[in-house]
C-alpha cells in the first residue's frame, strides 16, 4: 500500500492534469473531504488513500437556504444573452439543502450533444468547446447578476463519463455541484478567483480557478495544498473549492 501511495504521489507531482483520471480524483476528493468533515462517518478505503496524497483542504460552514433564490436565479438566466444559446439551469435545492439539478441527466450523452446544448465541454481534461460560455459567466457574475454554467467532462478511458458540474452565482455567492459526488449539499463562496503560475516538469503555464471567501489566496498556496500530505498545512489554508486546474501546452 505504501508503494502504491508513493507511485501515485510521484505521478501527481510530475503532471497533475495530464492524467485525466487524477483530474477526476482531485474533484471527487474535494467533495469527499467535505463530506467526511461534515458527517464524521468513515469513507471508502480508496478515498482515504487518495486523501492522504492530494486532498484539498476544506472546512464546511453552516448557511441557511433562502427559497426565493430559485425563482430569482431562473429568471436571471433566461434573461441573460450569451454568445451560445445555453439551456437554462435551475438552482433547485430540496428541503434537506441538497441540489437536485442532476436528477434527470441525459442518457448516453455525447460530446456533440453537449456542444450543441451550449455547455462547456472537456475531453480528457482539455476544454474543446464553448469557451465563450465561461467568459460570459465570469463577466455576468462580476457585474453582480445571477447566472449559471454547466461543464461536461468526457474521459476516454472511463466508461462512467461524462461527468457534469453546475456552477451558480446567486445573490452574491457562488456554489458548485458535481454529479460524480455522492452528496450534493450546498456551500456558498464569495469569490471566484483565477490564479496563474507555472507547474510541472518541464514547467508549464498553469491556471487554477477556485471558489473561496479569501480572495488573497495565492497560486503557490493552493498548489501546495494539492500536492502535500501535511494535513496541518491543508487545514491552515482558507477553505476553497477547486473549479479548474489547466496546464497550457505552450
Amino acid at each position: 500500500m505504501t508503494d502504491y501511495r508513493m507511485d501515485i504521489e510521484r505521478g501527481l507531482k510530475q503532471s497533475l492534469v495530464n492524467n485525466a483520471r487524477l483530474q477526476k480524483i482531485v474533484r471527487r476528493i474535494d467533495f469527499d473531504r467535505h463530506n467526511k468533515l461534515a458527517t464524521r462517518l468513515p469513507v471508502k478505503k480508496i478515498h482515504l488513500v487518495a486523501a492522504a496524497i492530494i486532498i484539498v483542504g476544506f472546512i464546511p460552514f453552516g448557511i441557511s437556504f433562502n427559497p426565493p433564490v430559485t425563482n430569482t436565479l431562473s429568471r436571471s438566466i433566461s434573461e441573460t444573452i450569451t454568445p451560445t444559446e445555453v439551456l437554462p439551469l435551475v438552482f433547485s435545492i430540496d428541503v434537506n439543502g441538497n441540489y437536485t439539478g442532476f436528477s434527470n441527466l441525459p442518457k448516453n450523452y455525447t460530446v456533440e450533444e453537449a456542444k450543441k446544448d451550449g455547455y462547456i465541454v472537456e475531453q480528457d481534461s482539455v476544454v474543446i468547446a464553448n469557451n465563450e460560455v465561461w467568459a460570459s459567466f465570469v463577466e455576468t457574475a462580476a457585474q453582480g447578476n445571477n447566472t449559471a454554467v454547466r461543464m461536461v467532462s468526457f474521459l476516454t478511458e472511463d466508461n462512467s463519463s461524462p461527468f457534469f458540474r453546475d456552477l451558480f452565482f446567486s445573490d452574491g455567492y457562488y456554489s458548485l455541484f458535481d454529479s460524480s459526488s455522492d452528496k450534493q449539499d450546498m456551500q456558498r463562496y464569495s469569490h471566484l478567483v483565477t490564479l496563474e503560475g507555472q507547474f510541472g516538469n518541464p514547467l508549464k503555464n498553469t491556471q487554477i480557478v477556485v471558489l473561496t471567501d479569501d480572495n488573497a489566496l495565492s497560486f503557490n498556496v493552493v498548489l501546495k495544498t494539492l500536492i502535500t500530505s501535511n494535513m496541518d498545512y491543508k487545514q491552515s489554508v482558507s477553505p476553497y473549492r477547486l473549479v479548474w486546474f489547466n496546464e497550457s501546452e505552450k
